[in-house]
């Protein structure tokens, strides 16, 4: 739990001391949205992005694969979309309870659109390559998922664009025999014949490609309680480079947020995730292209 902040200077810490089974505070450089609540990422849970150019992109009616377009267009009937996401970090066997993936508009999209969502049936999904029907030959869940977006509006990263609950794709793909913790997985869409939206690919927009979040059931007894986290004062650098120092234990494993929105995005972008603690109980992170003075920066703390 959170026991105290110390002085920040150069932002101001936001949150509660709450206790829970994850630590997490906020920085921010802009004045406090109403009704925001902060965010507490319980150790049951994970938030990973598509972190590669080869881990988003679709296929053709050619079956040709598209690796580099700025955009993934999702609703065309022609096309198969892939979403990859690698060291998920969800233990094998568990009951994954919500999940869903998060996207974020690149242009606008009104026209009705039917999605359909499946996993690919594999220990460890592969990235994807250029040899044809990379995604269409590949096998997927028995579990899958329809989800019919409203309208988005370009540059949105918010509700309208996160998908309904994928959890039972998760727990088939997790349950399976050879399931590690640090393997990857991928999502698979097929569309129906109607409109289309457009979000950003890791090669139009790296801090706006797709996150996967996902939680899972611990059973009866509760998570372990983190050691306290205090918070050092962050530090800002000339240009755009933005630096959080904080006090961590060794015994547990660091995530670093970034959000512009936190009423709209307050899950925001995940920076860098499952970082050790160090030994030196001194831990850091720098982010080198900071929408100063619009980013909110948040740090959760969660048992390994």
């Amino acid at each position: 739990m959170l026991t105290h902040s110390a002085t920040i200077t150069a932002r101001t810490y936001l949150g509660s001391l709450n206790a829970g089974s994850s630590t997490s505070v906020t920085f921010r450089a802009q004045a406090i949205p109403a009704g925001y609540v902060p965010i507490f990422f319980p150790s049951n849970a994970i938030l990973v992005s598509v972190i590669a150019s080869s881990d988003d992109g679709w296929e053709s009616t050619r079956n040709a694969i598209d690796l580099d377009d700025p955009d993934v267009p999702m609703g065309n009937l022609n096309l198969v979309e892939l979403f990859r996401f690698t060291g998920v970090g969800i233990p094998p066997g568990v009951t994954v309870t919500n999940a869903f993936l998060q996207f974020t508009a690149a242009s606008d999209g009104a026209v009705p659109v039917y999605i359909t969502i499946r996993g690919e049936a594999t220990n460890n999904a592969s990235t994807l390559q250029l040899p044809n029907k990379n995604i269409s030959n590949r096998l997927t869940t028995t579990k899958r998922i329809f989800w019919a977006p409203t309208n988005w509006i370009a540059s949105t990263r918010g509700p309208a664009q996160r998908t309904v609950n994928i959890a039972p794709i998760l727990t088939e793909i997790v349950g399976r025999p050879d399931w590690v913790i640090s393997n990857a997985v991928a999502f698979i869409i097929t569309n129906s014949p109607s409109g289309v939206r457009r979000p950003h690919s890791f090669d139009g927009a790296p801090s706006q490609a797709a996150v996967l979040y996902a939680e899972w059931d611990t059973g009866s007894s509760p998570p372990p309680q983190p050691t306290p986290a205090y918070v050092l004062a962050p530090s800002a650098a000339p240009g755009n480079v933005f630096t959080i120092f904080w006090i961590g234990d060794p015994a547990y494993l660091y995530s670093v947020h970034r959000t512009t929105n936190l009423t709209l995005d307050p899950l925001g972008i995940p920076l860098a995730t499952h970082l050790p603690g160090d030994p030196s109980w001194t831990n850091s992170y720098t982010d080198t292209n900071s929408p100063i003075p619009s980013a909110f920066y948040s740090v959760g703390a969660e048992s390994p």
